[in-house]
């Protein structure tokens, strides 16, 4: 249906793995991917937006004119933009609304949006197995961890 937008989310993670490699299901996903994204050449209104967090991992056949052709990089989120991604997460549970989120975003620096959810998630679930009310310092504990959770 036109006017459309096709939105792809963690096109990297689709067509390859982690290493760059590409198995069998990936090679057929990619060449259904590439006829169908050709297939739209023809049809005005219809934008294609996929998201990826190795462009370098993105086959060069998805990459050139008339595909994905127009790239945009996104930095980790600002202070500013933690502070509204915190109370974003924390204002759906009561139970956080005496956590300082200003202090939470000076000390989340290098945590993007989805980092922030997994962090006031793995909060929650610890205090809620524990019977506790969350405090700052679970928060503390816990930025490292979803910080450094793929090193």
């Amino acid at each position: 249906m036109i006017p459309s937008i096709l939105f792809i989310d963690e096109l990297d993670e689709i067509v390859t793995n982690t290493y760059g490699e590409i198995t069998d299901l990936q090679k057929k996903t990619l060449q259904t991917l590439l006829t169908e994204i050709d297939g739209l050449n023809g049809s005005e209104g219809v934008i294609v937006i996929a998201t990826c967090n190795h462009k370098s991992n993105i086959p060069e056949a998805l990459l050139r004119s008339g595909r994905i052709e127009k790239h945009m990089t996104l930095g980790m989120p600002s202070y500013d933009a933690r502070c509204k991604i915190f109370n974003l997460y924390m204002s759906k549970h009561q139970m956080l609304d005496s956590i300082d989120r200003e202090l939470l975003a000076k000390k989340s620096n290098g945590l993007t949006g989805a980092d922030i959810n997994n962090l006031t998630n793995e909060v929650l679930l610890e205090c809620k197995s524990l019977n506790s009310t969350p405090t700052l310092d679970d928060f503390e504990r816990y930025i490292p961890v979803v910080l450094f959770k793929d090193i």
